[in-house]
Order: structure tokens, then sequence, then C-alpha cells
């Protein structure tokens, strides 16, 4: 045996020892000494999952670049290194300026919208190089295509 097995064996065996006492541990409190190591294990848990959701970014950059549709080519460009601030452009014309990305959005649906603006555009992805877009106009579903990714 290598001594590299034999650390992580060694290693697994001291798991395996604290593990059992620790669950011994826990089978001698009583039922309510249990309910509150078993509440705060779930608080702590839903905790760290609201954190880790919190402190990571709705990562837009899939967004960026040339989309063809069946007649219009939509071009996404962003504005910043944080992909917050976006300008979309159809067939070379400015149709949203300085978008920012609502806060309903999420890693695969993106709503994007101005300021001032009423119309709101949905970014659906499908797949990597596949994607719905929803033009809202007043809040009322106005139109809505399948892009491709232009490589």
């Amino acid at each position: 045996m290598s001594k590299r097995t034999h650390q992580l064996k060694s290693r697994l065996d001291q798991l395996d020892t604290g593990l059992y006492k620790l669950w011994r541990q826990f089978k001698a409190l009583t039922i309510n000494q249990k309910r509150l190591v078993l509440g705060a294990g779930i608080i702590c848990s839903i905790g760290l999952l609201i954190f880790i959701n919190t402190h990571t970014a709705n990562n837009a950059v899939w967004l960026k670049g040339a989309w063809l549709g069946e007649h219009e080519q939509y071009t996404f460009k962003t504005n910043n290194k944080n992909c917050r601030s976006w300008t979309i452009t159809c067939n070379d014309r400015i149709v949203l300026k300085n978008a920012q990305i609502a806060t309903n959005s999420s890693k695969k649906n993106i709503v994007l919208a101005s300021s001032g603006e009423d119309q709101e555009y949905h970014l659906i992805r499908s797949d990597s190089t596949h994607m719905t877009m929803q033009l809202f106009d007043h809040q009322k579903k106005r139109k809505e295509f399948t892009l491709t990714k232009d490589e």
C-alpha cells in the first residue's frame, strides 16, 4: 500500500470515528434538545442557501453578441463589466439604450427594461445557441420569436 493510500485511509478512519462519536452524542440528547439542534441545522442550511443565492451574480454574459431571427438581427452589447447595463440594436438601429436587468431575472430568463420606457424585452434561454425573445409594450406581449446565436 502506498503512502498516499495509507494517508487517505487514516483520514477516512478519523472521519468515520468522528461522525460515530457525533452520532452517539446526538442520540444521548433529550427530545427537545434534538428538536433544537435539528431546527438550528435547518435554519443554518436555509441561511447558507440564501447567502449563496444573493452573492451569485445572474450571469448574463451568454447574451452578448448577435442573434438572428427570421427577418431581423438583434445585437446585445453590455455597457459595463458586470453586465448590468445593455444596449439592444435591431438591424443596426438602436431599439433600447441603457437597458437594466430587472430584479425578477434569473440566469436563463432575463428581463431588460430601460427607465422611462414602457418596453420590456424578456429573453428566455433555450440552450447555448437558441433563445426566445418576447417584446412587451405597456405590460402586454406584443411579439414573440426565436433567435439563434450568430457565430
